[in-house]
């Protein structure tokens, strides 16, 4: 690009090309920059950076809240305590909480997996 302005007598100076700031020292009469400048304008990187979106105008993520039972309380509904105390000590450690928490996940998925497979071959295919 130097070397073409440099041929009509125009002299550029980058400053900052990353903010688009370009001097220019005419060596020529004005008429000749002016033929030039409109030229010069014309390359990418001259013109600047467009301008910034305004970060008001972003597209903004909802809030999603934290699920308060991560739907345990709906699995296990049906069950009482007793049924949660497998080892009958009166309490409900964390071990048995999960394997009552699997069985009725199991029985969840069971009932689940009955309704979309509906040509009963165990598989989800393009049919179901």
């Amino acid at each position: 690009m130097a070397s073409v302005l440099g041929a009509v007598g125009v002299a550029v100076r980058v400053d900052s090309w990353s903010r688009g700031e370009v001097a220019l020292i005419c060596r020529q009469p004005k008429p000749l920059l002016l033929l030039v400048l409109p030229l010069l304008m014309a390359l990418p990187g001259v013109q600047g950076r467009p301008p910034r979106q305004p970060s008001a105008t972003y597209v903004q993520a909802p809030e999603v809240p934290e699920p308060s039972s991560y739907a345990l309380v709906d699995l296990m509904q049906g069950h009482d305590f007793a049924g949660l105390d497998a080892d009958g000590d009166g309490r409900v450690g964390e071990s048995e909480l999960a394997k009552s928490v699997e069985a009725a996940v199991q029985a969840a998925a069971d009932v689940v997996w009955a309704s979309v497979d509906i040509n009963g071959n165990e598989q989800l295919d393009l049919e179901d």
